[in-house]
């Protein structure tokens, strides 16, 4: 995970060792490979595991939790569930859910957030 300076120490407090900072010059950082012809991150150790699954899945369920009262731009400053309570705005806060899942169907297994509970929530499941 690439962290900007300013979210070192919160994510630092928040994941502890799981997060890895790296922190580049602005000639590196345009080049996208750290100034040495590897990639950015290239030698950081793998962040994967049961562990590090169960910390992304609950940092999805987090974030997920106020998604549904959250105002989006997307749906026109609405919050996804006075979305869900407008014709004019369901359908596009359907393909917006879709969407999302979609991305998410492309994230390994063990690692994907299940959106049934927001849909449940919303009366769209």
């Amino acid at each position: 995970m690439i962290a900007p300076m300013g979210c070192a120490s919160a994510l630092r407090r928040r994941f502890g060792d799981l997060v890895h900072f790296w922190q580049a010059a602005g000639k590196e950082r345009r080049r996208g490979d750290g100034g040495n012809g590897r990639a950015c991150g290239a030698g950081l150790p793998a962040l994967e595991g049961p562990e590090i699954d169960a910390v992304l899945r609950a940092f999805k369920a987090r974030h997920y939790a106020t998604w549904p009262d959250e105002r989006l731009p997307a749906l026109d400053g609405l919050t996804p569930r006075q979305a869900a309570a407008k014709p004019k705005y369901r359908a596009r806060l359907e393909r917006l859910l879709e969407e999302m899942e979609r991305g998410e169907s492309q994230v390994e297994p063990g690692r994907r957030f299940d959106f049934g509970a927001i849909r449940r929530t919303l009366g769209m499941g």
